[in-house]
């Protein structure tokens, strides 16, 4: 009687479709040869339930091949009586895959996907997949048929898994044979480059597994930049997290306040709702109660993380040694030289998985992007991942109007995009979007955030004129030369643009406050107050505390460095504070003054310091955990006879100043009202905003806060310096809201 084996497979890990992924099943013993084909059989999986997708189900016949050779069989059987069928299933896996790249949408408001500071599952860069054999053979009517006792599945949960993910062949090599060098094992099996140099998991923890990036383990960021990085991720004997710490000007690490090192933890993926899903990224966002997205349903997949100065900023849950989340501990960067990101395990062990990737912070960036030298790119690398560089030497922009230029409708139509349902009109709502809480309409998601690509519209005109872009680089090291020219290459790039700012008033408190530079509304500076190095501060030398929580501790001050309000931009106030004893009030926010810089304005119109805008804190009381806690707030335009309401922290909601406005000045209040407490505060920022767009500027939209243009790279050069070692490049771009290909 005939008997079959599946007796050449791929790696039990996950493996590239861009590599072949063969099969080689045989039938032996088949005296009267009799089969004569063989069905390959590939079926999906959803990635968020694990059930077959069987509507997507292939099936491929296949006709017997040469005897494999240096292949030994289980089976035996005489070569006469046996065949052997192969298949190379990379190309249909192709077809299950593409690049899930998208940004983030850089709004952190409830109701917007989360994902700038969490991690998300890229469920378009991996396909998991069920294969079965089905052995064919001619019945006694001469009739092709299906022979079910031959069947061989291969169809094992954490197997059988393939990435998006697209590596040379001199990397594959070497990879392997590092692999082999590094364990000592002879054992070279097929695709197994993504399973033992790419996969962060417990079992893998050599602190050298790779990210599916081009960028050097050495980078340089912004102040207020996003960045991921995306990885291919196995919780077998323990989730794997993404870990953060960080590194002041002066080499020591950053504390908690408390004494502890204070470290960032990306253990949890986004949910659509403003929230995250259950401590793990493997819960695949959405709501845990609901079995679609069940947590631990799929144990491998690649995972995109936010790690960029801006993502860190809006991070609210994972901060370690903290009693409670809620707050982020860090907003400005003045003070923090650097911070490294690494991958470790939960399990058994909390040894490094990943390798080191150290951040260092370019604290000049943002006056960079205020006077326009700076332009961010984002582009979908080769390995499925987003690789991110800045342009800082020089940058430029241009108009220009030839004959041969794309075509963009400026009559967009947004009512084909409105609700899924007869009576739903509403701008805001639409099909179905799995990342936010609510279906949007004409927001639909895109890869790149929510905006469009393109306008679907019917055109009634067309304009014949895009913005064009001229960036050169710093000198870059030899070390990021994969990364330029893989830039130079993608299919898939983005500038980043919004709003621009610049900060317009800060106060580090590196020493004790005076009447030099604060009028004092209430209580004292100095009285059982001074200042302290060793508090976790992140800005200036020092940072000030206010009390001994015996007796009247409060402090009440408005600054006397004023600046002009334009209501047509946007103001952010933000503070970091902590509190170790009290309860006290605390606020901050900004006093009023009218054009006489003189004559105060309240929120009631008064010539008062009370009543004051208090946009970033109004009667906050923190909780006693010494714990540094990082609050913003927003305000631009003016208002007349509605209410003032107050704080503002979220900037699509920002307050209103009094009509008389003038110019403000930054205040604070801590231990009010003239209560026991010991207060702290690190810093009070200021920044003002204005939006990139000519027709939003003083309207405001945080989706507009930070967004994302697709471009077309036109052209670049690359000029070597052979005596340092060093390159600069110059690289010429389009803006194409179609993405069709420059010829």
């Amino acid at each position: 009687m005939a008997a079959s084996e599946l007796f050449s497979q791929p790696s039990s890990g996950i493996t590239s479709v861009h590599e072949p992924i063969k099969y080689s099943y045989r039938i032996s013993s088949d005296t009267n040869l009799e089969y004569k084909s063989a069905i390959f059989q590939i079926t999906p999986r959803n990635p968020y339930t694990n059930t077959l997708e069987t509507d997507k189900q292939i099936k491929i016949r296949v006709q017997p091949s040469l005897s494999i050779p240096n292949i030994a069989s289980t089976s035996g059987g005489n070569v006469s009586t046996t065949h052997d069928f192969s298949l190379d299933v990379s190309s249909i896996l192709r077809d299950f895959v593409s690049y899930n790249i998208r940004p983030c949408t850089q709004d952190t408001s409830s109701g917007i996907t989360r994902d700038i500071t969490q991690s998300t599952p890229s469920t378009n860069m991996f396909v998991k997949y069920a294969l079965t054999v089905i052995a064919e053979k001619i019945d006694a009517d001469g009739a092709l048929i299906e022979d079910a006792t031959l069947n061989q599945s291969v169809d094992v949960t954490n197997n059988a898994m393939a990435a998006n993910v697209a590596l040379s062949d001199e990397e594959l090599n070497s990879l392997t044979l590092a692999n082999t060098l590094l364990t000592g094992s002879s054992s070279n099996e097929q695709n197994s480059a993504l399973d033992k140099a790419f996969t962060h998991s417990f079992s893998n923890k050599t602190g050298r597994v790779k990210y599916l990036t081009l960028k050097p383990n050495h980078r340089i960021i912004g102040v207020d930049e996003c960045e991921y990085v995306s990885m291919i991720a196995d919780n077998a004997s323990g989730d794997p997290i993404v870990q953060i710490q960080f590194t002041l000007k002066d080499g020591s690490i950053l504390q908690d306040g408390q004494g502890n090192t204070l470290n960032l933890n990306i253990d949890y993926s986004a949910q659509g709702d403003g929230t995250y899903s259950n401590a793990t990224i493997f819960a695949w966002g959405g709501v845990e109660a609901d079995n679609s997205y069940g947590n631990n349903t799929i144990t491998r997949g690649v995972f995109q993380f936010g790690v960029g100065t801006r993502n860190i900023k809006e991070t609210f849950i994972g901060w370690t040694s903290r009693t409670e989340d809620g707050k982020p501990p860090i907003g400005d960067w003045s003070n923090i030289a650097s911070y490294t990101v690494y991958t470790r395990s939960t399990g058994g062990s909390i040894a490094a998985i990943g390798q080191t990737l150290t951040y260092h912070i370019d604290h000049d960036s943002e006056m960079k992007r205020y006077f326009g030298r700076s332009v961010r790119f984002h582009w979908q690398s080769r390995l499925g991942g987003i690789d991110s560089y800045t342009f800082d030497n020089m940058s430029s922009e241009s108009i220009s109007v030839k004959s041969k230029m794309y075509e963009q409708s400026i009559y967009p139509q947004f009512n084909a995009q409105l609700g899924s349902s007869s009576g739903n009109a509403s701008f805001y709502s639409g099909v179905e979007n799995e990342n936010t809480s609510d279906a949007y309409g004409a927001l639909q998601n895109r890869i790149g955030g929510l905006t469009s690509d393109e306008y679907r519209s019917i055109s009634k005109s067309t304009v014949k004129a895009f913005r064009e872009g001229q960036a050169v680089s710093r000198p870059y090291p030899r070390e990021q030369k994969g990364m330029m020219e893989d830039l130079l290459s993608s299919p898939n790039v983005w500038i980043e643009r919004g709003w621009v700012g610049r900060e317009i008033f800060r106060e580090d408190f590196s020493s004790i406050p005076t009447t030099d530079d604060w009028t004092l509304v209430d209580g004292d500076f100095t009285t059982d107050g001074g200042v302290s190095s060793a508090d976790g501060h992140t800005t200036g030398t020092n940072t000030y505390f206010k009390g001994n929580n015996s007796g009247d501790d409060e402090v009440w001050a408005t600054s006397k460095k004023l600046f002009q309000y334009n209501p047509d931009k946007i103001y952010e106030v933000e503070v970091r504070v902590k509190r170790e004893l009290g309860s006290g009030n605390t606020y901050c926010g900004l006093t009023g003054y009218k054009a006489d810089k003189t004559t105060r304005v309240s929120t009631t119109g008064a010539d008062s310091t009370s009543n004051a805008h208090y946009i970033t804190l109004s009667g906050y009381v923190q909780t006693a955990d010494d714990e540094w806690e990082v609050h913003r707030g927003y305000i631009t335009g003016l208002r007349e006879s509605e209410s003032f309401t107050f704080p503002r922290d979220n900037a699509n909601f920002a307050s209103k100043a009094h009509e008389d406005v003038k110019f403000f000045s930054p205040m604070f209040a801590m231990n009010y009202n003239d209560a026991a407490g010991k207060s702290f505060i690190d810093y009070i920022v200021v920044r003002e905003y204005e939006s990139d767009l000519p027709n939003t500027q003083g309207w405001y939209s945080t989706l507009n806060r930070n967004y994302y243009v697709p471009v077309n790279i036109k052209d670049g050069s690359s000029t070597s310096f052979d005596s340092e070692n060093q390159s600069t490049m110059t690289i010429s771009y389009i803006e194409s809201k179609n993405k069709k290909t420059i010829q």
